[in-house]
């Protein structure tokens, strides 16, 4: 399954990788939920979405960097992140789509925002 999902992700991170790293972050966060959801925690979606920010955000400064966010993914989905996916990370950070403020770090209201789009319930 790695294999398969890292063989895609290199095709897809070439052509589309706008599209692919919010896909990325977003499943991250689906796998953390429900590897919580089946050790019974029974967790709400927007409590995964918190906890995973809070996870990601390693100094608690309420900002993400790319370099978090990278390790987040890395260690949540074992994928090896190359340069091509990596810039696709980069175009997230600074991109009104997602960095809502422009600063160059993701914070909590623009990291659920992200889930709500990845996941198609909108903005």
């Amino acid at each position: 399954m790695k294999l398969t999902l890292t063989a895609f992700i290199v095709l897809i991170g070439m052509v589309l990788a706008d599209d692919l790293v919010p896909n990325l972050i977003v499943q991250s966060v689906k796998m953390m939920h429900q590897n919580r959801s089946k050790r019974s925690l029974k967790p709400s979606m927007e409590d995964s979405v918190r906890m995973a920010f809070s996870m990601t955000d390693k100094n608690h400064d309420g900002h993400i960097t790319v370099d978090e966010l990278i390790q987040f993914v890395k260690k949540t989905t074992g994928l090896t992140i190359d340069q091509t996916t990596r810039r696709g990370f980069n175009m997230v950070f600074g991109n009104p789509t997602y960095d809502l403020n422009e600063n160059g770090t993701i914070e909590l209201n623009e990291y659920a925002g992200l889930m709500r789009m990845g996941m198609g319930m909108g903005k």
